[in-house]
């Protein structure tokens, strides 16, 4: 089943692709700066909101694949792109993960929504 609350049973916790999935967090939210820049700079939302989204849809989808839940696949790509918020305060910590943690949810399922069709033709 294919929903955001349900997967495969999570036999062990393994964290090095927990880690990974944290990292890939930090390097889109790096890449994110590079692209809002280009769409307009630092002085508008908008252009922050473009390149966020689909970024972190495309970290989900890139890093779906695996036995974790959806919710906690997208969280941890989250908690990475959360890391810079952590001197500014919690306020800039929980708009980052407002924001991405749909896209990155997203991307995670698509990814596996993708691969269970494949599987099934």
């Amino acid at each position: 089943m294919n929903s955001l609350f349900a997967s495969e049973p999570l036999t062990k916790l393994d964290w090095t692709t927990i880690l990974v999935d944290v990292a890939v967090g930090i390097v889109t939210f790096v890449l994110v700066i590079p692209m809002a820049l280009l769409l307009g700079g630092f002085s508008f939302f908008a252009p922050w909101v473009i390149a966020i989204i689909p970024l972190f849809f495309l970290a989900g989808f890139l890093r779906g694949a695996g036995p974790e839940r959806i919710w906690a696949k997208a969280g941890a790509i989250t908690a990475g792109a959360s890391c810079p918020g952590l001197i500014k305060g919690w306020p800039s910590i929980l708009l980052v993960a407002a924001v991405t943690f749909v896209p990155s949810a997203a991307g995670v399922y698509m990814r596996r929504r993708r691969l269970k069709s494949r599987i099934s033709l």
